[in-house]
């Protein structure tokens, strides 16, 4: 609430500091997200470049995209992604993260204005802090970097890299036709019943520009097109998202800015699914009381010199603080007692850092050379905290012991984690439209825990494991331009991801349930081996895009794993492992046709198709690797009218079934299968004038009832979460937008 009564006050007293002329908007050298080539892309070697330059699996969403797909969450960013999912941590948490050709979780790097977001961190049923901590509609465009990227973003970017690019004043300013932009938005959700307000306003006065920005949607629990047996959990949820900017021109070719970044989002639960069966078959009430808090400030020195051998870059440094505070309330009778039970989970991530990302243009051994380099440097600060707080309502007396557990207690113990990397990224123009780009990237790891008095409480003889380590990761790109219409590439890249802190130090003693988890010490760095082979043809009505790969992962880190019955501590012990060899394989086809005068003069239609297939093993026990997505198509259709008001647009997905045991995990047990499945969707967007818009969809238009393999991956068959976590039947949206 602190932080929300110090955005609205520096909002007030802005809007009453002037406008942004159009003069200085040209003359500034801030690096737009967008240009007369089209979308400017940073995410590939930190060099700004239009994205038809860019070879790689790359993909680029802008805001208008998100407006025209009436996006709403993350999830929906991602909708029509082939190979793309997100990750779910049931009805109550939510969406936890990101998960790119089976690779998801803490292996993916995701920022928001190049500021690393925190890491996710989950354990047992009452607790899981997700990386769900961006509000799109705040968002200019998002870049998604396909495949392990640690020759250029380091460890936790194995899996890929999502990039959130914030809006800035220059983004809003080229919409409008003066001085200053206000843009209101209003939107109704069916999904989840919630509503949507956003206003943002940009202007400026002589050299100063400012953007003020302001998003709140409230909802409730997601629709899961339940049957008339259905028990579903109900949730009330808000969020709220505040953005301040504020950027100051030195001259035409330097610009230092500042940036005020807050995200909340509230949720109560009432967790009614999982009553009466397993663990919780003698709870009578079970009801989540959660609130996460993101706050970001940053200083950011931008320059671009076309006169000199540096030709621009930008230096930045930012303080991150994320708070989770879940409060859950639970009632139980059991024995014939009735019982309370308040149970606490909080965790804490605090991030400072800085980075200075330059580039340049130079000529040497008579080839020219786009160079990006830069060094890098964070510490973060992690803390966590179990509570709770048992009452026999009955006799009216508490404690502090609940199933053997004496709380408070941390599951891993207070850690700082420094990482520091310098990297260079070369791309050398070599004679007949040949390219080769190799990059390097040398990193140094530290962890340092501090078991306090809580931890060695609860972990009395374990002995907390500290670690240094460095490494170097390569990479080396090599694209031959055909004709100006094509390409082909090639490219091998290394990653690594060095052991996290709750894998290497993860402490739990349950002596009710006989189990016990322990830290391990010779826990190894992930690393990784990649090859990406491509084609791309692009003219004026056709774009082709085909992309094979394969990447080896060593001592992939596979978090508590069994170890079996410990007759010394009489414990079954679970310990995070490395297992020897993983592979995923696979390829992905995009193909675009544009055409005009389709239906009358001077309008356009295009049509697409997207098509996503991989496998993976664990070479370790020959057995396919369970987080890989179905193999899945999109297809498309987009109708622009002659004069541009009116488009329609018309989207099928269709994925393969997971209903092979063999393509499971685990054969011994019976686990969810879920069926294949075909979604359509429609939406409209119509332009009433220039200032006015309105858009409308409907998902699912047949009402199909499906499940997301990335919801319900590892649940058994028969487990009652199952039913609350079908995707939703028919829905429809639609939003209202006004700017001048």
């Amino acid at each position: 609430m602190r932080y929300r009564r110090t955005a609205a006050a520096i909002i007030s007293v802005l809007i009453s500091s002037g406008v942004y002329s159009a003069e200085q908007l040209n003359n500034s050298p801030e690096l737009s997200s967008t240009s007369e080539q089209g979308e400017i892309i940073v995410i590939i070697g930190k060099i700004p470049r239009p994205i038809e330059d860019v070879f790689g699996t790359a993909s680029v969403i802008t805001a208008d995209t998100i407006n025209q797909e009436l996006a709403h969450d993350i999830a929906d960013l991602v909708r029509y992604q082939a190979g793309i999912s997100i990750e779910n941590a049931g009805t109550r948490f939510g969406f936890s993260g990101f998960s790119i050709r089976g690779i998801g979780g803490n292996r993916v790097a995701t920022e928001v204005d190049g500021v690393p977001v925190a890491d996710q961190f989950g354990i047992g049923s009452y607790s899981n802090s997700g990386r769900n901590l961006v509000d799109i509609d705040l968002v200019q465009q998002v870049e998604i970097l396909r495949g392990p990227a640690s020759s250029v973003y380091g460890s936790n970017a194995i899996g890929g890299v999502v990039s959130f690019v914030t809006k800035k004043p220059a983004d809003l300013l080229a919409k409008s036709n003066s001085d200053v932009y206000v843009g209101l938005k209003a939107g109704y959700y069916g999904v989840d019943s919630s509503y949507l307000t956003t206003a943002n306003t940009a202007f400026a006065v002589e050299n100063s520009s400012f953007l003020l920005s302001a998003s709140v949607r409230q909802g409730h629990e997601f629709d899961n097109n339940p049957s008339s047996e259905t028990i579903t959990d109900e949730q009330d949820y808000d969020t709220q998202s505040f953005l301040i900017k504020y950027f100051y021109d030195i001259n035409d070719n330097q610009q230092v800015s500042f940036s005020y970044d807050d995200f909340t989002r509230q949720s109560e639960t009432n967790v009614q699914s999982l009553i009466g069966v397993g663990r919780f078959r003698s709870t009578t009430g079970l009801f989540g009381d959660d609130e996460t808090t993101r706050t970001n400030i940053s200083l950011a020195y931008d320059f671009v010199n076309d006169d000199s051998w540096l030709d621009g870059g930008v230096a930045r440094a930012y303080h991150q603080t994320t708070e989770t505070e879940q409060l859950t309330d639970e009632t139980r009778f059991s024995r014939g007692t009735n019982f309370h039970y308040d149970r606490d989970f909080f965790y804490e991530q605090s991030i400072d850092g800085i980075r200075v990302n330059l580039y340049s243009d130079v000529d040497f051994g008579g080839l020219a050379h786009k160079v990006g380099y830069g060094v890098e440097w964070n510490r973060r600060e992690v803390t966590e905290l179990r509570n709770g707080l048992q009452t026999n309502l009955d006799a009216g007396t508490s404690t502090n012991v609940i199933l053997s557990e004496d709380f408070p207690l941390r599951d891993f113990p207070i850690s700082t984690v420094t990482e520091a990397g310098i990297y260079l990224n070369d791309e050398i123009e070599l004679a007949d439209g040949f390219l080769l780009i190799p990059a390097l990237r040398y990193d140094q790891y530290k962890l340092d825990p501090n078991a306090d008095a809580i931890y060695l409480a609860d972990n009395p003889d374990t002995e907390v494991v500290s670690i240094d380590e460095s490494n170097v990761s390569p990479k080396l790109g090599f694209q031959h331009q055909i004709s100006p219409e094509s390409n082909w590439f090639f490219q091998y890249f290394e990653g690594f991801r060095a052991p996290p802190f709750e894998d290497a130090n993860i402490g739990l003693d349950i002596a009710l349930f006989g189990i016990r988890a322990i830290p391990n010490p010779d826990l190894k760095s992930e690393n990784s081996r990649g090859y990406e082979l491509g084609f791309h043809f692009e003219s004026n009505q056709h774009r082709f895009d085909l992309v094979g790969f394969s990447t080896d992962y060593d001592d992939f880190i596979q978090t508590k794993v069994n170890l079996g019955f410990d007759p010394v501590s009489s414990r079954v012990i679970f310990q995070s492992q490395n297992i020897d060899e993983a592979k995923i394989y696979g390829g992905e086809l995009q193909y675009a046709y544009t055409t005009t005068d389709f239906f009358s003069s001077q309008d356009s239609l295009t049509a697409y198709a997207n098509f996503f297939w991989s496998k993976g093993e664990n070479e370790q026990t020959n057995q396919p690797l369970n987080d890989l997505d179905p193999n899945h198509l999109l297809l498309g259709t987009n109708w622009t009218s002659a004069d541009d008001k009116l488009t329609i647009a018309f989207h099928a997905s269709l994925y393969a079934a997971k209903d092979d045991i063999t393509d499971l995990e685990d054969p011994d047990q019976s686990l969810f299968q879920p069926r294949g499945y075909a979604v359509f969707d429609l939406i409209a967007n119509y332009k009433i004038n220039e200032a006015f818009t309105i858009s409308a969809a409907v998902y699912n238009l047949t009402d199909h009832k499906y499940w997301r393999w990335s919801d319900v991956n590892g649940l058994v068959e028969g487990d009652p979460v199952i039913e609350t976590l079908a995707a939703s039947g028919t829905n429809g949206s639609i939003q209202l937008q006004y700017s001048w």
